[in-house]
């Protein structure tokens, strides 16, 4: 896991992690981390693989909980969605979709003309009223 930083703060790490499945059902049980994503603490979740393949981790720490959801959309294409409650009411929510690239893979020609200049200018309503 890694992401950027403006400051010169060092943000790599390690961590253990251990799935282990439940011996009556197989598709959930308990999910261990050495260090938690939310607090750098030891954690203790639950995991559960879905009908479609999805894995579901669900994480309880002392200040938030977390539910994450990860899949493949295709063999190149991973979804990843993430609720996170924090105890108070603040909650966030996260999706993401990451493609592998070969490495044969040639650079896209990307067109940069504003999309506005290519179509012809239409009203939109929403149900919400934007």
């Amino acid at each position: 896991m890694q992401w950027d930083r403006e400051d010169d703060e060092n943000h790599a790490g390690s961590t253990v992690f251990a799935i282990v499945p439940d011996a009556d059902d197989p598709t959930k049980g308990k999910m261990l981390r050495e260090r938690g994503y939310a607090e750098i603490v030891p954690v203790a979740g639950q995991f559960e693989m879905d009908t479609e393949g999805g894995l579901t981790l669900i994480t309880e720490y002392e200040t938030m909980s977390s539910i994450e959801r990860f899949w493949f959309a295709s063999p190149d294409v991973r979804m990843r969605t993430s609720t996170v409650k924090r105890f108070g009411g603040f909650s966030t929510a996260t999706f993401c979709t990451e493609n592998r690239l070969s490495a044969k893979a040639e650079p896209l020609e990307v067109d940069t003309a504003p999309i506005a200049s290519k179509t012809p200018s239409a009203k939109f309503y929403s149900v919400f009223g934007w």
